[in-house]
């Protein structure tokens, strides 16, 4: 009996040493699978670190490219203003050189013509004081030849 207990015993030990090592075995595997887990996620997470980083670049690059060309559309319009507001500003003007020019022309004109007028009268007296001194001379010759 003692053998059979021995021997018992001895494949008990066996079975637990082997059991042991199993464990050993299993653990070693969990400590490689956990190592490489952890190194995997250390990767993800650096290779999300990356990524978040570059896109946080690129979307600062975009926000800074769309805010240069809205300001350069807001400087393209205000020089479009300012341009049409001189165009007008200078359109005004031109209109109001034109028309103190023919307003000028006009005057002169008139003036022209009131010269023009006040001569023609002058002439008209002048001829009228003639054909009366003529015609009062007439009226003596006529009343002379009558007489005689």
């Amino acid at each position: 009996m003692k053998a059979t207990a021995t021997k018992s015993v001895e494949e008990h030990e066996a079975a637990m040493t082997k059991l042991a090592e199993k464990l050993e075995k299993k653990i070693g595997n969990l400590d490689s699978a956990l190592k490489d887990s952890k190194d995997d996620m250390t990767k993800r997470m650096e290779e999300h670190a990356a990524a978040t980083a570059k896109a946080a670049e690129e979307h600062k690059a975009a926000v800074s490219k769309m805010r240069e060309e809205h300001e350069a559309k807001v400087s393209d319009m205000k020089a479009t203003a300012t341009k049409t507001e001189e165009e007008r500003e200078a359109a005004m003007t031109k209109m109001a050189e034109e028309l103190h020019a023919a307003m000028t022309k006009m005057s002169e004109e008139h003036e022209d013509t009131v010269t023009a007028l006040e001569s023609a009268k002058k002439s008209h007296k002048k001829e009228k004081a003639r054909l009366t001194k003529d015609l009062k001379n007439t009226a003596k010759l006529a009343e002379k030849l009558e007489k005689k």
